[in-house]
């Protein structure tokens, strides 16, 4: 994928808008856009998931936590405001494989910027001491092509725990045409700064800085904002896909 054209924050925490403006920058777009946004909680599901055998749904409906399905595949993944999502869309490219390290190899490059000592995985993950703190998703069509990340800097991982089954003890993945989570140990990249006596900002801070840093290693001038018009068509998008029963259960 060339180089970044244009960084996009997202002003929205809501999961189905920001899910719902990644399969806009899809399908509207034909530039290579990084997408970057954080969530109230919520547990995402992959395309190809099922709810009933990843999600514990009657501890997310006692504590009003929502479950989306995204447009990617992979697994289920918990966000909240302690986490950053970052999203690199672009156009494919002939005779290149449309999944390769995509948007994982640009964040590991960037946080090398914060001295961690970040790893990449086989599966195209980061790792930070032997426990992973970016899992990878990623979609594509006949022209375009979609990498994304959660990045954990400062999740609550007892809540991470509660919610995917994948992170109970005995779990077992469910054979058949589904998609199982593959269970990792994980851990956030807030504590490691600390015990390693290196600056501990804020998330807000962490996700400016983490900004700027991808700012400069693409030489772009300035983060962008949706305009009027996108901001209708995610909504409606939003509302008609991302919040509906028959997208999110359909599995």
């Amino acid at each position: 994928m060339r180089g970044v054209d244009a960084i996009l924050v997202s002003p929205i925490r809501r999961p189905a808008f920001n899910l719902a403006a990644e399969e806009h920058l899809f399908t509207h777009r034909g530039d290579t856009v990084l997408f970057l946004y954080a969530n109230t909680p919520a547990v995402v599901l992959g395309n190809n998931q099922t709810i009933d055998t990843e999600v514990n749904q009657s501890y997310c409906a006692a504590h009003d936590i929502p479950i989306v399905r995204r447009l990617s595949g992979g697994g289920a993944v918990f966000h909240d405001e302690g986490n950053l999502n970052l999203c690199l869309l672009g156009n494919r490219e002939p005779g290149r494989y449309p999944l390769d390290e995509g948007v994982t190899s640009l964040l590991q490059t960037a946080l090398h910027h914060f001295d961690l000592p970040v790893t990449m995985g086989d599966r195209k993950d980061l790792w930070l001491e032997g426990r992973k703190i970016a899992g990878t998703a990623s979609h594509f069509n006949r022209t375009r092509r979609l990498h994304h990340t959660t990045l954990l800097y400062d999740t609550d991982l007892t809540l991470l725990e509660a919610v995917l089954k994948a992170h109970h003890p005995g779990y077992a993945p469910q054979k058949g045409k589904t998609i199982a989570s593959v269970s990792s140990p994980v851990t956030n990249i807030k504590p490691y700064l600390s015990a390693n006596h290196l600056p501990v900002p804020s998330t807000s801070l962490f996700i400016d800085q983490l900004t700027t840093v991808l700012l400069e290693m693409h030489d772009v001038e300035a983060v962008s904002t949706f305009s009027a018009e996108d901001l209708v068509a995610i909504e409606a998008l939003e509302r008609d896909k991302y919040t509906q029963p028959t997208w999110t259960a359909r599995r």
